[in-house]
């Protein structure tokens, strides 16, 4: 029997994993079409999730595993290549630093800039369902967005090895642009008026951008997965607002009209922990080169 052949991302073409791409997401799609069905005028429950929000998330279960299965098998790369590159390692360390300032960033921007907060009443078994569901569901739904809208462009522009290249920040211009298109149907955007609407798209543009310097700087894709994990197991667990995507039982409510200026500017204020991380990281870098030298 012949032996197939590995194929390590520097040796994917861009119409390979544009295919990858295409594959990946009608795979994961295709179960969506019966479901939206039986969604359709839906007000059904189940503790406390409405059935729209429940089985939404699920649905991206086979998106994850239909884009991972992609990469496999049309991209011939395995996930853990993929994310971490050829014999990369996890540094547990710098992921949970990433996820500490992000999460500080994240309390900062919804509970010490002054804002409407208040406690709703839920129930202890609703909350630990919610939370047991989040940790199931959570991570397939932000790792695939970050395989789809940045693991893929990035992957193609710089190989196995990432890095600061010009294809590289042509690829984050490109792909966070994308993203903030992909989240233009969101009703805390939709919910706007006039130029507002724009406003509210480019805020989804400053996660998107955060989330490509992260990765091109340490190298990897595990930052960007991290920083977007923490963000929405808190937006459907610890605080949600009323002009969310997604209704949820969560612990606390921001009843803040959700106009765009301060969505972006929270939004801003969410990620400077992380931005000042690795600016400082930059930092020692060059002086360690420099001394190396």
């Amino acid at each position: 029997m012949k032996e197939k052949k590995h194929i390590s991302p520097n040796e994917c073409s861009l119409g390979r994993w544009i295919v990858v791409l295409l594959v990946g997401l009608v795979v994961g799609i295709l179960p969506s079409i019966p479901l939206n069905a039986f969604l359709t005028n839906n007000t059904d429950t189940i503790m406390g999730i409405p059935y729209a929000t429940f089985f939404g998330t699920l649905l991206f279960v086979p998106l994850f595993f239909g884009i991972v299965l992609s990469i496999r098998l049309i991209g011939k790369t395995s996930l853990k290549d993929f994310v971490l590159g050829v014999n990369g390692k996890i540094n547990f360390k710098q992921c949970l630093i990433i996820a500490g300032l992000y999460a500080a960033g994240f309390a900062t921007a919804h509970l010490f800039v002054i804002r409407n907060i208040s406690l709703r009443g839920v129930k202890i078994g609703q909350f630990a369902f919610l939370v047991l569901f989040m940790l199931l569901v959570a991570w397939m739904q932000t790792t695939f967005e970050e395989l789809v809208f940045r693991g893929i462009i990035l992957r193609w522009a710089c190989k196995n090895t990432l890095g600061y290249t010009k294809k590289a920040l042509i690829s984050t211009a490109i792909g966070s642009l994308a993203f903030a298109i992909a989240h233009a149907v969101n009703p805390e955007v939709t919910s706007q008026k006039g130029i507002f609407i724009l406003l509210g798209v480019l805020t989804y543009a400053i996660p998107s951008l955060v989330y490509f310097w992260a990765n091109i700087h340490f190298g990897n894709l595990m930052p960007g997965i991290i920083i977007h994990w923490v963000n929405n197991f808190a937006l459907f667990t610890l605080i949600s607002t009323n002009t969310g995507a997604v209704s949820v039982p969560s612990l606390l409510m921001d009843s803040t009209p959700q106009n765009a200026p301060w969505m972006f500017i929270s939004t801003l204020i969410a990620h400077v922990p992380v931005m000042i991380y690795i600016i400082i990281d930059m930092i020692k870098r060059k002086k360690a080169a420099a001394i190396a030298n």
